[in-house]
């Protein structure tokens, strides 16, 4: 019977600390090693855009001020017009695929679920009301050639 031990992983601050849980779920969940390195990298490179605004993942660590349902409500607005200009982000100035924007999404409301289901965070999923694009499965596929179709058929080992 196969044990699911934590990776090891250095964690400087709780928000580290939750990421690092949140990614031991996906990695004992899925086990996938690309799921994993996906959504590290997702959750990561998202966070270093809010620092660099001076922003924290968890809303409550951005409100000013007095904390009740209106400061909690704006401070999950503004992680999810962040969320949505990471998600639409591209390193070489092109627009991402909506496949990409998704997956983006996908993985930043994946950690948000997750650090509010198991108490982490308590302002709820600042994702939850953004639309996702519509992607065709197969908008991309190219028929093979007939010949080509044939020349494999050909190769099939009976």
């Amino acid at each position: 019977m196969e044990t699911n031990v934590p990776t090891t992983m250095v964690v400087s601050s709780p928000i580290d600390a939750v990421i690092a849980l949140w990614l031991n779920e996906k990695k004992n969940r899925t086990g996938s090693d690309l799921t994993y390195d996906t959504y590290e990298s997702i959750i990561k490179k998202f966070r270093q855009q809010l620092l660099s605004v001076r922003l924290e993942l968890d809303p409550d660590l951005n409100i000013q001020g007095e904390v009740n349902e209106a400061s909690r409500k704006e401070a999950r607005k503004l992680i999810a017009i962040a969320a949505q200009g990471f998600a639409q982000q591209s390193s070489t100035g092109k627009s991402v695929s909506g496949a990409t924007y998704n997956k983006r999404l996908a993985a930043i409301s994946s950690f948000y679920a997750y650090a509010n289901d198991n108490d982490h965070f308590s302002s709820g999923n600042p994702l939850t009301r953004i639309k996702r694009s519509k992607v065709q499965a197969y908008a991309n596929a190219q028929p093979m050639d007939v010949s080509e179709v044939a020349a494999s058929m050909k190769s099939i080992d009976r």
